[in-house]
């Protein structure tokens, strides 16, 4: 299988890494009291939620691009 290059072709319980650029990144609160980031990130055909858990601090500033690595759920 070929690996998705854009949002739009994104799979579920598939992994992706590229770049792409982030629109939103907040530090929030679980229910649990943990710190995780909750970003929204965008590319020419979407934009997709992500979450990184356990994180005391943004690794990227909204509006520039951002390396992302994860499991599309």
């Amino acid at each position: 299988m070929q690996e998705a290059k854009f949002i739009s072709e994104f799979e579920k319980d598939t992994q992706f890494e590229g770049f792409l650029l982030a629109k939103t990144a907040e530090i929030r609160t679980s229910s649990s009291g943990n710190k995780y980031l909750d970003a929204v990130f965008a590319d020419k055909t979407g934009e997709i939620g992500a979450k990184m858990w356990d994180t005391q601090e943004t690794p990227f500033a909204p509006g520039r691009t951002a390396k992302v690595k994860g499991l599309i759920h």
